[in-house]
């Protein structure tokens, strides 16, 4: 079953995908504000130019149940205070996906962590956040098994060694090569037993020391 509701001239849709699994999709614009036609306003919305939000499906993510994922992956226009009004009805997400949505801040990634049940995050390519915004997740979701953070460059060693606290099974920090070292890797050895699979591509500074731990 489904249900939409409007913004703009686009429909966002909370699809019910398997039982007890909601994943929130935007129908229409494939990246939000990323279309050709000219016609369109800048960030999305082509009556008013304004960015396209998740304002009017947050009402309809109240009823999200347990086991449930939030996919909002590839969505460069979708703002904090957006993400943010999903969030609120949807603290028992297991899954959360906000791969390439590249506007959104700490701010966002923070009210993450009001998600207790949480067990895998994607927010891959979101260049802004830094290590507050991993720190809060880690205190927040300890159960977390899957992270992958590739392609945010700010994080450094301090971020990484917080979630290296959770007891991850697969974790990604490729192309996160600005400033993480040896010393976060060897936290994540220590502290992650059941690790099972690890990419640190294009993390330069890495040596054989962090591979060896």
């Amino acid at each position: 079953s489904s249900s939409s509701a409007k913004s703009g001239s686009k429909d966002c849709v909370v699809t019910a995908v398997v039982p007890s699994v909601v994943a929130l999709q935007s129908s229409g614009l494939p990246e939000w504000g990323a279309s050709e036609d000219k016609n369109w306003g800048a960030s999305g919305d082509k009556k008013s130019g304004r960015p396209l939000t998740l304002h009017d499906v947050s009402s309809e993510s109240t009823d999200m149940t347990l086991n449930a994922s939030l996919d909002v992956s590839n969505s460069p226009k979708l703002t904090d205070e957006s993400f943010k009004a999903v969030l609120a009805g949807c603290a028992s997400l297991t899954s959360i996906s906000v791969a390439g949505c590249s506007d959104l801040s700490d701010e966002s990634i923070k009210a993450v962590g009001a998600c207790a049940s949480l067990t895998s995050l994607d927010v891959s390519g979101c260049g802004n956040l830094s290590d507050e915004a991993i720190q809060a997740i880690a205190l927040g979701c300890a159960s977390l098994t899957s992270v992958n953070v590739s392609g945010c460059r700010n994080l450094s060693d301090e971020g990484i060694k917080a979630i290296a606290s959770c007891s991850l099974r697969s974790l990604n920090v490729s192309c996160c090569g600005n400033f993480l070292t040896d010393e976060s890797i060897k936290a994540v050895a220590a502290t992650c037993p059941s690790l099972t699979s690890l990419n640190v591509a294009d993390c330069k500074f890495l040596t054989n020391e962090a591979i060896k731990a």
